[in-house]
């Protein structure tokens, strides 16, 4: 295991996991944890995760992390937030 400093927006937290991917995923849901829905909206659109001791971050989608986070498919998240904005617009 390695340790992983992410960051997105206010989100600064530094998690040991497998890969970036997985210390991503699990800031999003820490993040989520610690408080009500509208406090995802204060993250950034990309997640930053850097090794430690590295110079270069891997950058994920929020969105999609969010999706995951959730047990659902970024496709299927992404046709639901479509499909709710289509309804709402009449």
């Amino acid at each position: 295991m390695s340790e992983y400093s992410v960051q997105s927006g206010p989100l600064k937290i530094t998690i040991v996991a497998e890969t970036a991917y997985d210390a991503a995923l699990e800031a999003v849901r820490w993040w989520g944890r610690r408080a009500r829905q509208n406090h995802r909206r204060a993250l950034d659109e990309i997640l930053a995760v850097r090794q430690r001791g590295q110079r270069m971050s891997e950058r994920f989608p929020t969105f999609n992390l969010l999706a995951a986070a959730e047990g659902e498919p970024a496709e299927a998240a992404w046709d639901r937030l479509i499909d709710l904005a289509i309804a709402n617009s009449n």
